[in-house]
């Protein structure tokens, strides 16, 4: 065989490996969808107060599909807030709801922000938007086809 000959059979080749499957949902990845930020003391109080540990939690709707490696971060708008959470997770392993272990230092109002990189181990699709939740907002978007970022902001008033 000449070596166009080769070329032409491995090409032939690539393209017969080719799937029309790969429009299948189930080859999709998709993102999680938010429904909200939470927030729960740890002593079982009614009341988010100063110096006591807060559990904030980002409830899934819906739990993303076809993801990897999912990177976390979590910031609010003051110095004075300690946080304690798992910055990184492999997503179809672990999907449960990303939290945050939250102590603020002063009573106030705060804005907490979550911020989640998910990277796809399917064909992505393209998910740009926002959704209001209570006191916040929940924004999608897809940069490029490797990965979709969400992020969540809610203010939280603390005694």
């Amino acid at each position: 065989m000449t070596h166009k000959s080769i070329c032409t059979l491995a090409l032939a080749l690539a393209l017969v490996a080719c799937s029309d499957d790969s429009d299948n949902a189930k080859y999709r990845s998709l993102p999680p969808e938010i429904s909200d930020m939470t927030f729960k003391t740890l002593d079982g109080s009614d009341q988010l107060r100063a110096g006591t540990p807060i559990v904030a939690t980002i409830e899934q709707k819906r739990s993303g599909r076809l993801l990897n490696r999912t990177d976390y971060k979590w910031t609010g708008n003051s110095n004075n807030i300690t946080h304690k959470f798992s910055k990184e997770v492999i997503y179809d392993l672990q999907p449960q709801n990303p939290t945050d272990t939250l102590v603020f230092e002063t009573p106030g109002t705060y804005k907490l922000t979550f911020s989640g990189h998910y990277r796809t181990s399917g064909n992505a699709v393209s998910t740009n938007g926002s959704a209001d939740i209570p006191d916040g907002k929940v924004t999608y978007s897809t940069p490029t086809f490797q990965y979709f970022n969400v992020t969540v902001e809610k203010t939280i008033r603390v005694q």
